[in-house]
């Protein structure tokens, strides 16, 4: 790498760490850019120790999750929230807002959600039966999802997409009228801040990164105890309060501004402008 370094002389390198399985590659690249002699920003994009260097001059984390959790004390450690396109989830009216639709956006695998998640969706139903249940994405969980819900007899009131392509993601959250996310774990995450950026109410499991972004001014918070009947009758509720809808609803579009792509090139070009140095040779 460092032959590369100096061949296109960057004057700041940027690093995205995941996992210190890839220890070997990452020394390497450390070693190079420490030889090279440039600052380097190191962004932790999951919840994972970050890897610790004398060369790193900024430590910037997915969440304030991460960083509270995972970040060194004594490290250079702030947290920036990736950008949304909040564009192309853009604003709408709670008058547009469907009325009886709820779902979810996600990988159906257990990194993200457990088999049990869609139990919230089918005690919803079970409570309402006119409620209609909108699932997009595929993985190992959607054959036990499915097959669950063909046990509680509600088929006709899902419907499971499998993998969507991005582009197609903002007609499907039109049919929304409630974001439930019953999460398991998640560092950050996109889709829910689509869901704000759009006025839809979130219902979820304050986990991990969620807390950062459920704020209680625009959603439903549980915790990972609480039953699926619970979650069921307090998103049941808020179907039926038009009132405490359309403050949520408002909120979330308030709320979401805090995680657009422009609050987030302006807090990258800060920081990269207050780092920057001249490289040493």
């Amino acid at each position: 790498l460092l032959p590369y370094f100096r061949k296109f002389k960057p004057d700041l390198i940027h690093i995205h760490y995941w996992n210190w399985a890839d220890k070997d590659w990452y020394h390497q690249v450390f070693e190079a850019a420490q030889i090279y002699g440039c600052q380097v920003v190191e962004n932790i994009n999951v919840p994972v120790n970050p890897y610790l260097s004398p060369i790193v001059s900024q430590y910037v984390y997915v969440s304030n999750f991460v960083q509270n959790n995972f970040g060194a004390e004594s490290a250079p450690n702030m947290t920036i929230y990736p950008g949304s396109n909040l564009e192309l989830f853009g604003r709408r009216r709670a008058s547009d807002m469907p009325d009886d639709c709820i779902g979810m956006v996600y990988r159906l695998d257990y990194h993200k959600v457990t088999k049990e998640s869609i139990d919230v969706f089918i005690k919803v139903v079970q409570r309402r039966r006119k409620t209609r249940v909108l699932i997009v994405g595929g993985g190992p969980l959607l054959e036990a999802y499915q097959q669950a819900v063909q046990e509680a007899g509600l088929e006709d009131a899902f419907t499971f997409t499998g993998y969507v392509a991005y582009q197609h993601l903002p007609v499907l959250y039109e049919k929304f009228s409630i974001f439930v996310a019953p999460l398991r774990e998640e560092s950050f995450g996109q889709v829910g801040p689509f869901a704000m950026g759009m006025g839809i109410p979130v219902a979820g499991y304050v986990v991990d990164g969620m807390n950062d972004l459920f704020f209680p001014e625009a959603s439903l918070r549980f915790s990972p105890g609480d039953s699926p009947e619970f979650i069921a009758l307090q998103v049941e509720e808020l179907l039926l309060n038009d009132d405490r809808y359309e403050s949520l609803h408002s909120n979330a579009i308030k709320l979401s501004q805090y995680v657009t792509w422009d609050r987030c090139i302006e807090e990258w070009q800060q920081l990269l402008q207050h780092t920057h140095t001249e490289p040493e040779g």
